[in-house]
């Protein structure tokens, strides 16, 4: 059964059936090419023989986002964003990998190249990739599984995420390029399909699969802590702290999922602002991400964030506290370590 690894700092050793067949090795080392960066975290691994049902595997926990295991290990309906990010990409793999400060590292692909004004992007496949089934990663798979994300229909959480509304994957098995095109310009586009869990021809053929390793994990909430992550800005400058949310709420609420499936607008909607909630996200999908922020309300920005002078922040903790928070994670929104540092001080010196 083979295994992905991934930049190191933890291990949890988890009981996995068909999914670990759609996991993928190379059978060739990592080589860079001239749009991206090949990781230097990353080694050539190939499957020492067939999967085999309620087998184990050990994921090891990358750096940064580190969430609980995945109720699923369907990209497609991963509702946990990327607080899971690190496993999902040590199990299945992605096309390219963010790294520090953005730098965009490859991973089942090795490069790509942008045509049609920023509409159009085409992804070199990496060769003699397989599946621990054995299967290959073929170009066709790989636009299967990125016109699958991206249908609203298939309920994917993912649509508007990695896969912007109305886009199209097509395949050249002979080239092993995949050809994404969007129906608007977009500079990112190669950056949110890069981040597309692949999963395996069988997985694509009976999704359930990815779903029972996860349930023989043995999960239970023995022992479970309310840990939400907040985002913080305090600041005698009430609107400006404001106003230094709203870029975050908009791609959640709007852009984190299609109109059929998104997690955080659904949740909006149960915190009361269910018309506000429909706004935003209609003006977001359409592009019109300034407009978006513009009409996110303040009311709502106070539901879910630490924003404003000390006074108010104080009194947010403890709603906070009093909910029954055992662990309150914390996102100070400022560009600089030393700011950084300083909101971390401020929350501290409040929370006590």
């Amino acid at each position: 059964m083979s295994m992905r690894t991934a930049c190191l700092a933890g291990a949890a050793a988890l009981v996995l059936t068909a999914a670990a067949a759609c996991s993928s090795g190379s059978s060739s080392p990592p080589a860079s090419s001239a749009s991206s960066t090949a990781s230097p975290s990353q080694s050539s691994i190939t499957s020492t023989g067939a999967p085999v049902a309620g087998g184990s595997v050990t994921v090891l926990e990358g750096k940064g986002f580190a969430g609980d295991w995945p109720l699923g290990l369907d990209p497609a309906t991963n509702t946990t964003g990327s607080a899971d990010q690190d496993y999902y990409n040590a199990v299945l793999g992605d096309l390219f990998e963010l790294g520090a400060g953005g730098k965009q590292i490859d991973d089942l692909a090795t490069g790509y190249q942008y045509s049609n004004g920023n509409k159009t992007v085409t992804i070199d496949l990496r060769p003699g990739v397989k599946f621990s089934d054995g299967s290959p990663l073929t170009a066709a798979t790989v636009a299967a599984n990125i016109n699958f994300i991206g249908n609203i229909k298939n309920a994917s959480s993912r649509a508007g995420v990695w896969v912007e509304p109305g886009a199209t994957a097509t395949a050249d098995n002979a080239t092993g390029t995949v050809t994404v095109k969007s129906p608007v310009p977009d500079a990112f586009l190669v950056t949110d399909v890069g981040q597309a869990q692949i999963v395996c021809d069988s997985g694509m053929k009976n999704r359930k699969l990815l779903q029972e390793g996860a349930d023989r994990s043995g999960r239970s909430l023995d022992g479970f802590d309310i840990a939400p992550t907040v985002n913080v800005f305090i600041t005698d400058d009430l609107a400006g702290a404001r106003d230094a949310m709203r870029p975050f709420i908009a791609l959640y609420v709007g852009g984190m999922g299609s109109r059929a499936q998104n997690f955080y607008n659904n949740l909006v909607c149960r915190y009361g602002f269910e018309a506000e909630a429909k706004v935003i996200q209609d003006l977001y999908l359409e592009g019109k991400r300034e407009e978006a922020m513009a009409a996110i309300p303040d009311a709502l920005i106070d539901t879910v964030s630490l924003c404003g002078p000390k006074d108010v922040v104080r009194e947010r903790l403890a709603v906070y506290r009093d909910a029954g928070v055992g662990t309150l994670g914390i996102t100070p929104i400022a560009f600089t370590k030393d700011d950084r540092l300083e909101q971390l001080r401020l929350v501290a010196e409040l929370a006590g």
